[in-house]
């Protein structure tokens, strides 16, 4: 029995050093949102994550809930193929060849994205339910209306009549409100958005993670369109249908030719997207047009940096971020994106 009691003795201490063990804490150093009070609220969001772990996830919810509501316009990639960039001549050029392809089959494939989809459907299942919560909360005897108009404002309401006082002075109780009203249901729906769909060991993790090759790609199938022997290639450098099917009867290479251009359609539609984000929207979306100008030159970080007049630390930093917003539209899939974008010191 002696024995025993030292046992469990070791394994009570075990126990209490591993829960005394230093866990990064979740600091928020910046805001998706526009309200005069962002500020302020991104400090009672620090202060309540350092007093109570358990909020983490909620706080965090609604933290990013402005970028993914942002995000969610992106579900539907015929919208996103709809923003092709006007100016683009090659874009325009390869859907007007997209639409003979057309003609000529009689069918229209479609990019077969499942875990895009899994994606979007995590996250509409999250912004619901927050803003389901704060419709909730209003009815909360008293101070209902004023913690709902606050909780508001952290879903990026803007119109919220509530003073930088008030704010201040109930802010944390709101969100203790929501958590007791909801917090373990958010914090599973959480890890849905944030943990992501396509885990590490999944075969098209390098495509989706990996949104630098994409654009090198998208510059490659832009040049091949005019240049490459490959049938399907050939097809998008032709000029009317009955040079088409002068080229092929084969139907997997009309296929194939109409699917590269669904590919550049997304990318060009997903890039003009990037100007709406809730922060530089347009600022990244002239990173990535620069980049993708200037990547088939070879032209170093510190050129296209003065090209765009920053210094190279700074382009550095927002190309990532842009380039990770392009990421978010094209395939979702990791949510934690945008907790980076709060969170990370750079």
């Amino acid at each position: 029995m002696a024995g025993c009691a030292v046992s469990n003795v070791g394994l009570k201490d075990v126990i209490k050093n591993i829960m005394e063990m230093d866990v990064p804490e979740l600091v928020f150093l910046r805001s998706f949102t526009q309200h005069p009070s962002s500020v302020l609220i991104m400090r009672r969001y620090n202060e309540l994550v350092a007093s109570n772990p358990d909020l983490q996830d909620i706080v965090t919810a609604f933290a990013v809930y402005p970028a993914l509501k942002w995000a969610q316009k992106a579900e539907d990639i015929d919208a996103v193929m709809a923003r092709v960039c006007s100016s683009d001549a090659n874009a325009q050029r390869l859907i007007n060849v997209q639409k003979a392809l057309s003609d000529v089959t009689g069918y229209e494939p479609k990019l077969m994205l499942n875990n895009r989809k899994r994606y979007f459907e995590a996250s509409r299942k999250l912004t619901w339910r927050l803003e389901h919560l704060v419709e909730q909360i209003r009815d909360f005897p008293g101070e209902g209306e004023i913690y709902a108009n606050i909780l508001g404002i952290m879903l990026g309401d803007t119109t919220a009549d509530v003073s930088k006082y008030m704010t201040n002075q109930y802010a944390k109780a709101a969100m203790e409100l929501a958590y007791d009203c909801a917090g373990k249901e958010i914090d599973g729906l959480v890890d849905d958005v944030l943990t992501g769909i396509v885990q590490s060991d999944d075969e098209m993790s390098l495509i989706y993670h990996n949104i630098d090759i994409l654009l090198r790609e998208y510059n490659r199938i832009l040049w091949h369109t005019q240049n490459s022997d490959d049938r399907a290639m050939r097809l998008l450098a032709c000029e009317s249908e009955e040079e088409m099917l002068k080229i092929t009867e084969h139907d997997e290479k009309y296929r194939q030719a109409y699917l590269i251009v669904e590919y550049i359609k997304l990318i060009n539609g997903a890039i003009e997207m990037v100007k709406t984000f809730p922060v530089n929207g347009q600022e990244y979306y002239d990173i990535i047009r620069t980049v993708i100008e200037l990547k088939p030159k070879r032209i170093s970080d510190e050129a296209a940096a003065e090209r765009v007049g920053m210094s190279t630390y700074s382009f550095s930093v927002k190309k990532r971020r842009a380039l990770s917003v392009l990421s978010t539209i094209l395939w979702g899939c990791d949510g934690d994106t945008f907790v980076r974008f709060l969170t990370d010191k750079a």
